[in-house]
């Protein structure tokens, strides 16, 4: 690892990486609230209308407009909830840039991400992380170029190629979940000989948060994923095509503006079982390519 970025490890950077991973958590504790809510209600109508068919129990007679009206509701509650969680991103998204400008030099981008947040909130943040701090240690790895700004590049490609392998797998996983609980949903319909009108208000009604979600969530996905692609594929030609005199601080500067802006700034949230899942086969996978271009800048 090139000497400047061994300070990646010291005991600050390490408290902001620390402040970093709680905002984000923070950011997914309403995420998930978000979510299970409105997986919820839908799954209640259903369950409501199928024990009523079988049993007709009187009292859930008129669940079905019942939960349409709660499910109209939570649309509006679950936009509450989404304004806190973006509010955690933003944090989570500064003091990640704040981590970045030290290791890689740069200055602060006011006018593009406002204030700093103030070193209040980062000891507050960092002591309130409760997972293992060891796992943040070595951040960027596998950067060896004998080009500072070089090793910059490779640090912030690795960002935008490990956010472009979560993405697209959460983009998958989510578009086949809201595809098959839509499939399923119509099939119970029919299956139970379900009027028009009682699919509408007891099923589809209820589930409107849930599948918009589902959708809004891959399109946005889908949509960072070709910027972030355009912008490391950017930074391979840099390398294949010898252009060190490109590589330098100005660039990098302006590479860090889009990373803020397309990949930060806009996170859709990945569940943590589906980082620590894939974090050592992409961690591998990047060390080696970050190797590669390291030796292929030493021979400019």
């Amino acid at each position: 690892m090139h000497l400047l970025f061994e300070n990646q490890n010291s005991e600050g950077n390490i408290e902001l990486l620390k402040a970093m991973r709680y905002c984000y958590n923070k950011a997914k504790m309403f995420s998930t609230a978000r979510l299970s809510v409105s997986v919820i209600i839908p799954i209640m109508s259903i369950a409501c209308y199928l024990v009523y068919q079988s049993s007709k129990f009187i009292y859930l007679s008129n669940s079905g407009l019942w939960f349409s009206a709660v499910g109209s509701i939570w649309v509006l509650l679950a936009y509450g909830l989404d304004v806190y969680e973006k509010k955690y991103i933003l944090k989570g998204t500064k003091i990640q840039e704040m981590f970045d400008i030290s290791l890689f030099k740069l200055q602060w981008n006011k006018v593009l991400a406002g204030s700093q947040i103030p070193p209040e909130e980062i000891k507050e943040y960092s002591s309130s992380f409760k997972g293992n701090s060891n796992k943040l240690k070595d951040w960027y790895g596998g950067v060896s170029s004998n080009h500072f700004y070089a090793n910059v590049l490779l640090a912030q490609r690795s960002n935008l190629m490990w956010a472009i392998s979560l993405k697209r797998n959460f983009s998958k996983l989510v578009y086949a979940a809201s595809i098959i609980y839509l499939i399923c949903s119509v099939l119970l319909g029919i299956f139970t000989q379900m009027i028009l009108q009682d699919y509408i208000l007891k099923v589809l009604l209820p589930s409107i948060s849930v599948l918009l979600y589902g959708f809004k969530t891959t399109n946005e996905l889908n949509d960072q994923c070709k910027k972030i692609d355009t912008l490391g594929a950017g930074i391979i030609e840099l390398f294949y095509d010898n252009k060190l005199d490109l590589i330098n601080k100005h660039t990098c500067r302006k590479y860090q503006d889009a990373i803020f802006i397309f990949n930060r700034l806009q996170a859709i949230l990945i569940p943590d079982w589906l980082y620590w899942l894939r974090q050592k086969k992409d961690d591998e996978k990047m060390i080696r390519v970050n190797q590669d271009l390291s030796i292929k800048s030493n021979l400019f």
